[in-house]
């Protein structure tokens, strides 16, 4: 698990490097920083439901083939739809944190079409 990988990591201090590759040995040495841990849970749950939402239709799609029955229309319509859309899915979930940490320097008016721009 992550959180069994982070306490390994800490015991070699790993997870007291910063950006540059300094170390920030210290009393912060023995705590485990695991401040990215839900951001990439998070991430990976985005990007998991976003692989499921495009692929479901098909799938299931699929199993109307095996079962040799004639697909439903609307199944045949949801799946057109929502398979190109992956990329799109995918582009909205790696631009998140870009677009909020420009909204958030923004100030409130910063809209998202502005923040993407930046």
């Amino acid at each position: 698990s992550v959180s069994k990988q982070e306490n390994n990591m800490a015991s070699y201090g790993a997870s007291n490097l910063n950006i540059s590759g300094e170390s920030n040995i210290g009393a912060s040495a023995r705590r485990v920083d695991r401040s990215n841990s839900g951001a990439v849970l998070h991430r990976a749950m985005a990007y998991s439901v976003s692989y499921f939402l495009a692929w479901i239709f098909i799938i299931i799609g699929s199993f109307f083939q095996i079962a040799s029955k004639e697909v439903p229309m609307p199944l045949t319509y949801l799946s057109s739809l929502f398979n190109p859309l992956q990329g799109f899915f995918n582009f909205g979930i790696y631009i998140y944190p870009k677009v909020m940490k420009a909204k958030s320097r923004g100030g409130d008016n910063m809209t998202w079409f502005r923040a993407f721009k930046i």
